[in-house]
């Protein structure tokens, strides 16, 4: 009787390894089928590094290993006010210490600074990996801060090179992926509201525009290239957090690849009303809503660098002609598709009260990214 039981559980056994082994290999099968698919719709990079993006990315990691880099970050006098906070003043005493000291860290970038100014914006795309976003971030802090100070000694050709320094920085090291898109645009909101702020504090908006409207009008790519560029990655999916990434697990992170697609090249409703979903509908389309972050994200910044072009335009109006425009038709020199607001295709809104005029806001800011302080929405400027 034992002896039976154990034969019958030895049958067993082997049954259910089969199972299991029949499985793998159908998901093995599946898996090596659907990368084949995935690849063709794959966008790479060319392997071959210029020779500045090697010298760069050399300068950016030293920055990163300096033991004094941590001190900048998490320094108690980082001039706020200089990235956009509160009201403009001038920079105290102890915010310049900061200046300098982060200056001192970032010298080897000043030549690179230079050479990517030389480029061609269609040239300025990284090829290599995924760049640090604190250092990234710290760089554009340093930059916008080099910029306040420009603006205090009112040389404001120099104040409008730093903020362009920092958009060209963070556009020449995007790689074109969904991260490579979050951290250009976080970069880039730090110089839009520090932009802002720099109008109020009396940055001459003539030369800002000259030199900032070229980097701000559109994007180097859209969102469906961001979607393709992240499936090259697939090459690479025998690991996941260094070990070996079962099929069926490759399956499943794959699966909302083509309703992805599908979303990010429709109309832009279609995307708002798919992450305006309940909650519970969001979760089982998860697998869809990873690949249509790049395209949230191009559609943010978007709306954000609509407003400061516009806004920009109406600044640079004022500065020539000492008041503001009775509505944006009159921008003659600012063609009629940047005065659109990205979400709707209506013209910006646009108002003039006593003490000056208002931009904005967009459509994204009241519909997507409702804050809870309207008048420090990076979606509204406030022109005086």
């Amino acid at each position: 009787m034992n002896r039976r039981l154990l034969v019958l559980g030895t049958l067993g056994l082997l049954l259910a390894g089969g199972a299991r082994y029949a499985l793998s290999e159908l998901s093995a099968r599946a898996w090596s089928k659907r990368k084949g698919e995935l690849l063709e719709l794959a966008l790479f990079q060319p392997e071959l590094r210029r020779p500045w993006e090697v010298r760069l990315q050399s300068a950016l990691d030293c920055v990163k290993a300096s033991p004094r880099f941590d001190e900048l970050c998490t320094s108690s006098h980082k001039p706020f006010v200089a990235l956009g906070e509160g009201e403009p003043r001038a920079l105290s005493e102890l915010e310049k210490v900061w200046v300098s000291a982060a200056e001192n860290e970032f010298v080897a970038l000043e030549p690179l600074l230079t050479t990517l100014r030389k480029q061609a914006l269609t040239e300025l795309e990284w090829h290599g990996p995924v760049l640090s976003l604190g250092v990234l971030r710290e760089v554009s802090n340093a930059l916008c801060a080099r910029a306040w100070l420009a603006l205090e000694s009112h040389d404001d050709e120099a104040a409008a090179r730093a903020y362009a320094d920092a958009l060209r920085l963070t556009r020449a090291t995007d790689d074109g992926t969904s991260l490579g898109c979050m951290i250009h645009a976080a970069c880039d909101d730090i110089v839009l509201r520090a932009l802002r702020s720099a109008l109020a504090l009396g940055l001459a908006p003539t030369a800002a525009r000259a030199e900032l409207a070229p980097l701000l009008d559109g994007w180097a790519y859209d969102a469906e290239h961001a979607l393709r560029r992240d499936l090259s990655f697939v090459a690479d999916t025998t690991q996941l957090d260094g070990e070996a990434t079962p099929p069926t697990e490759a399956l499943k992170d794959y699966a909302g690849v083509q309703s992805g697609l599908a979303l990010v090249r429709g109309p832009v409703e279609e995307l708002l009303r798919f992450h305006a979903r309940p909650e519970d509908e969001q979760q089982a389309n998860v697998a869809t809503a990873k690949w249509t972050v790049a395209a949230l994200t191009l559609h943010q910044l978007r709306a954000k660098r609509a407003v400061a072009l516009v806004a920009l335009a109406v600044a640079a109006f004022h500065e020539r002609h000492a008041r503001f425009p009775a509505s944006l038709a009159e921008l003659e020199d600012l063609p009629a598709a940047q005065t659109l607001d990205p979400l709707t295709g209506a013209p910006l809104a646009y108002a003039l009260d006593d003490a000056g005029a208002r931009v904005g806001p967009a459509a994204w800011g009241e519909r997507v990214d409702v804050t809870s302080h309207p008048d420090d929405s990076p979606y509204v400027w406030t022109l005086r």
